[in-house]
């Protein structure tokens, strides 16, 4: 299923091998399709997790990193008033964060996480690198 909504940045990122990867920004939107696509993310993020050692830190950072993406599709579902941003590559997401304006003048980050498979603790020699730069980076934009 393809995810859509608001492109905010078209980047090029590179893995540790220094293969370039192009990178979408996006704020997702609220259709059925890109839900659907997101809850399968997580799904997909949650599968890595059985592959590794219980406790270990990829172990941890890959759950995490599941439920945030999970969390991030149940906001757009709810149409909550958090904002849910993605980082995408081919219709991969590679990252996600949520944030909100708890009052007028405020804003939180209130979580950031990249896909396990390019987090420093996964066994991967060729991560993309700066994931979660490109995220914070958007964030801070829109909060502004």
């Amino acid at each position: 299923m393809p995810i859509s909504g608001t492109t905010l940045e078209h980047t090029t990122l590179t893995t540790a091998r220094g293969r370039p990867v192009p990178l979408t920004i996006l704020e997702p939107d609220s259709s059925v399709a890109t839900i659907g696509a997101m809850r399968q993310g997580s799904d997909a993020w949650q599968g890595d997790c059985r592959g590794l050692t219980v406790g270990s830190d990829a172990w941890r950072h890959a759950c995490f990193a599941a439920e945030v993406l999970f969390l991030g599709a149940e906001t757009q579902a709810r149409q909550a008033p958090a904002q849910v941003m993605l980082a995408m590559a081919d219709q991969e997401v590679l990252g996600v964060a949520i944030w909100s304006v708890p009052r007028p003048g405020e804003a939180e980050l209130d979580l950031m996480a990249t896909a396990p498979r390019h987090q420093p603790s996964w066994p991967n020699d060729d991560k993309v690198r700066g994931i979660g730069t490109a995220l914070t980076r958007n964030v801070a934009r829109r909060m502004l």
